[in-house]
């Protein structure tokens, strides 16, 4: 999927930051443009990262309690009064990034970097249902060889040997 204006066509860092900090740099939007945003999120409707990043410009204390309690409720009808924990598979570990607070970060020349093949990725998902998880969330670092085609198949391998996981 693409975001029209937020991937950088040759960066291989494929975020837009210019795009994004100008998203960023707009006016505060007024209470009427917040309330907007909050009827849409909580009829469920997607934002957009354009509409997303209006929500973080918010400064007014009152409007942001109003987006803590919106995200509240919305997790709340989503998700019921519960927590879910998720397994992490770690799929790979390549990355293009250099996040700071990551340990796949392109810098960080201590780390050896590993993608599971289809046999070690059958394994993790067997061993992970041994140990009693039920839900998994599939890891990867952001790089060119785990494209959309690599994903959508390391999630039909772990669909396919899934007995009881929800992934």
């Amino acid at each position: 999927m693409s975001l029209p204006g937020l991937v950088a066509d040759a960066d291989p860092d494929f975020i837009n930051d210019a795009a994004l900090e100008s998203l960023l740099a707009q006016p505060v939007p007024d209470r009427a443009e917040v309330a907007d945003l909050l009827a849409r999120s909580l009829a469920k409707e997607p934002l957009t990262v354009a509409q997303t990043a209006r929500l973080c410009l918010v400064r007014d204390p009152d409007l942001i309690a109003a987006i803590h309690d919106a995200a509240r409720r919305l997790k709340r009808e989503v998700y019921g009064n519960r927590i879910v924990l998720f397994a992490p598979l770690y799929i790979g570990n390549k990355c293009v990034n250099d996040c700071a607070y990551c340990g796949f970060r392109s810098t960080n020349d201590a780390a050896v970097r590993r993608t599971l093949d289809h046999d070690e990725l059958v394994r993790q998902v067997e061993a992970l249902e041994d140990q009693g998880h039920k839900r998994l969330v599939l890891v990867y670092g952001e790089h060119p060889d785990y494209d959309a085609g690599f994903i959508a198949d390391s999630v039909r391998t772990v669909s396919g040997t899934a007995r009881d996981l929800y992934v």
